[in-house]
């Protein structure tokens, strides 16, 4: 019985079921990018980690809108601090990223 109830499932359906799952695998990358930034050993290392965290914060913004806020850093007004609230343990994480990769 089960086996053809999972033959039913749509790719949406596999896709909603899954979504948490990967909004916190887009949140690690961005953090371990992050991590790699400040102990990077020279500015090309730290470019590409660089690279890597502003594209998983541009993608958990593109597939999770909802669950996600940018807002403009008033301390550094060409930054932005991405924002994703967790549906599931309530908490949240917050990530600088440079404006101009963000519209408005």
């Amino acid at each position: 019985m089960k086996r053809a109830e999972a033959k039913t499932r749509t790719f949406n359906q596999i896709l909603k079921r899954l979504e948490t799952q990967n909004a916190e695998r887009l949140i690690e990358r961005a953090r371990t990018a992050n991590r790699l930034v400040k102990s990077a050993p020279d500015s090309r290392a730290r470019r590409r980690a660089y690279r890597v965290k502003v594209g998983a914060l541009i993608n958990l913004r593109r597939r999770f809108p909802a669950r996600t806020s940018v807002t403009k850093d008033p301390r550094i007004p060409s930054f932005v601090i991405v924002r994703y609230d967790s549906p599931q343990t309530g908490a949240w994480c917050g990530l600088h990223a440079p404006a101009r990769d963000f519209v408005w």
